[in-house]
């Protein structure tokens, strides 16, 4: 609906580029979403810990709108 494209990042095991992300994005612990708008990719809209799809959809709304 969106176009968007999704990547995951998996710590199940040390993995140095995704913890190095995870602390560029100002977090230290999972879950975490982080949406990059194709506008402006320097500024992500990101959710920490607990969040309803509501709040999801309308990151990604707000990443492809504005």
């Amino acid at each position: 609906r969106y176009g968007a494209r999704l990547l995951k990042a998996d710590l199940t095991e040390r993995n140095p580029e995704a913890e190095a992300l995870l602390q560029s994005l100002g977090s230290k612990s999972i879950p975490l979403i982080a949406v990059f708008p194709k506008n402006r990719p320097d500024q992500p809209l990101v959710l920490r810990d607990l969040f309803t799809p509501e709040q999801l959809e309308g990151a990604v709304r707000e990443s492809t709108t504005n």
